[in-house]
């Protein structure tokens, strides 16, 4: 019995040492932060800058892209759009101007000058923000877009170097994916599809989704690749779930977005999640609380550990929303 003892002291022990060597004492040397496997759930570098820079650039699509795809959407069910001539080009311009400063992208509609072009193939319209105010989130907006705008499938690509959201500049494009029919009476480059063809028939059913290739400054020059996510917009906000990249000289990875929702005048999400993987082993989820937009915190979790031990309700990451 009591060798029977001395054998159970003995794996208990063990044991203890076993679970005290996972996670440091009070006060203990946690380690280095850019142990992904530390059960601390320590964020390593750059991370936290990462997820500023893909947030950022989300929200700032969401903002742009939203009311054009709303406006988008009615130009795609339009049958006036489906004859080309002067009637596809009143179409277009009436919607898109409406979904910039119509419905809109910026709060005051006398900041916005449009430029178009009937002759390009797109048609396009240079668009110049002056002093304006995005709609979606509160923040200043300066610079030029130029949207070129195809049919069937319906298609609105934005493209603009040093737009100033904010107090941040960005370069790229955003397009906002309408889908919709196509055949030889659509012309404007429309592609028919083979049967054997299933990405070129998803661009072509009723849609709203968003692409973007963005850089952005923030702490860091990043690379942002947003792949065909679906966007769901209403009067309280913008639902966006997909994925895309991130790259910069000190990360490279993947995103995913789960639900992430940003309410109207708010440029934070308040609900929802990004994953962060650098595909490496090391995946940080990044939860968003109703809290979020007016204090910056998020819930962090590093491969499924809380971002400190023990948890903090919030962290703060990201700046509040003006």
């Amino acid at each position: 019995m009591r060798i029977s003892f001395l054998l159970v002291r003995a794996s208990f022990l063990l044991v203890m040492l076993a679970v005290s060597g996972c996670r440091p004492a009070a006060g203990a040397d946690a380690g280095p932060a850019t142990d992904a496997g530390d059960s601390d759930g320590a964020v390593p570098p750059g991370t936290n800058e990462a997820i500023v820079a893909t947030v950022e650039v989300v929200s700032a699509a969401m903002a742009l892209g939203a009311p054009l795809a709303t406006d988008g959407a009615a130009l795609r069910d339009d049958s006036t759009a489906a004859r080309p001539g002067d009637a596809r080009n009143t179409a277009a311009q009436t919607r898109v101007e409406d979904g910039v400063s119509g419905h809109s992208i910026v709060t005051d509609p006398m900041c916005v000058a449009f430029a178009w072009d009937f002759a390009s193939e797109p048609i396009s319209v240079t668009v110049t923000f002056s002093s304006c105010t995005l709609e979606a989130s509160g923040e200043s907006l300066d610079g030029a877009i130029t949207i070129g705008v195809r049919f069937g499938p319906t298609e609105l690509v934005m493209s603009f170097d040093a737009l100033h959201i904010g107090l941040l500049s960005f370069d790229g494009s955003v397009s906002v994916r309408l889908g919709g029919r196509c055949g030889p009476d659509t012309g404007g480059g429309c592609v028919v599809c083979g049967d054997a063809d299933p990405a070129c028939m998803a661009t072509q059913a009723n849609q709203q989704t968003l692409v973007a290739n963005v850089m952005v400054e923030t702490g860091g020059v990043f690379t942002i690749t947003l792949d065909e996510t679906t966007l769901t917009t209403d009067a309280t906000g913008t639902t966006l779930s997909g994925g895309g990249s991130i790259t910069s000289g000190s990360y490279s990875g993947d995103f995913t977005l789960n639900d992430t929702f940003i309410a109207m005048g708010d440029c934070l999400p308040s609900m929802g999640s990004v994953d962060l993987d650098d595909g490496g082993g090391l995946m940080v989820t990044y939860t968003f609380l109703a809290t979020s937009p007016t204090d910056g915190s998020v819930y962090v979790q590093v491969n499924g550990f809380p971002s400190l031990t023990p948890p903090p309700p919030t962290v703060p990451v990201f700046s509040a929303c003006p």
